[in-house]
């Protein structure tokens, strides 16, 4: 006190400064806010392992740790463990009890949009057909061809394909009612 004597600190600090409520430490179970011994920290702060309550990072709205957030504020994602304003290339945006969160895409997807299953892009040597990321090997859908770029699109139309060569120039099968002559699908033989 000001008269230099200890005084004992009021329950439940184990340490104070000055008047004994000015709490420095708390007895276990609880926690230091801001000089102040409580039940638990409020929102926008976690509490260390010494059970003193600390700011969450910007843009948290509760956090774990310091670098953990748990919810962020709007408009902000939460996606391991930070808010951040995008998810990555490999994750999609979804919510979860209200939450903003981004969600892994699928393994064989390099982006996604609107769920994990939904491809726009997939990872090396993968191409893209409607959505799904399949080895080359697998090949495109009935009257598509894989381009440069990885991405199954239409055959030429005028062409008739059932399938077609790399560059979507020349047939190499026709539908069932079509008849396959130098690389296009006719209706007749010449």
């Amino acid at each position: 006190d000001q008269a230099g004597v200890c005084q004992r600190c009021e329950s439940p600090c184990s340490t104070c400064v000055g008047n004994g409520t000015n709490c420095t430490a708390c007895e276990s179970p609880k926690v230091l806010v801001d000089g102040a011994c409580k039940d638990s920290c409020p929102m926008g702060q976690y509490n260390t392992q010494h059970r003193v309550c600390q700011p969450c990072p910007d843009g948290c709205l509760s956090c774990t740790s310091a670098s953990t957030c748990s919810a962020c504020e709007t408009p902000l994602l939460l996606g391991g463990g930070q808010c951040r304003e995008s998810c990555p290339d490999w994750q999609f945006e979804t919510e979860l009890d209200g939450q903003r969160i981004c969600k892994a895409c699928d393994s064989s997807c390099w982006k996604c949009f609107g769920s994990g299953s939904n491809c726009t892009a997939c990872r090396k040597s993968l191409i893209l057909d409607d959505g799904v990321c399949k080895h080359w090997t697998d090949g495109c859908s009935e009257g598509k061809y894989a381009n440069e770029e990885r991405l199954c699109v239409p055959c030429d139309p005028a062409l008739g394909c059932k399938a077609c060569n790399r560059q979507g120039t020349a047939c190499t099968s026709c539908l069932e009612e079509k008849f396959f002559w130098k690389g296009v699908c006719s209706d007749a033989c010449p």
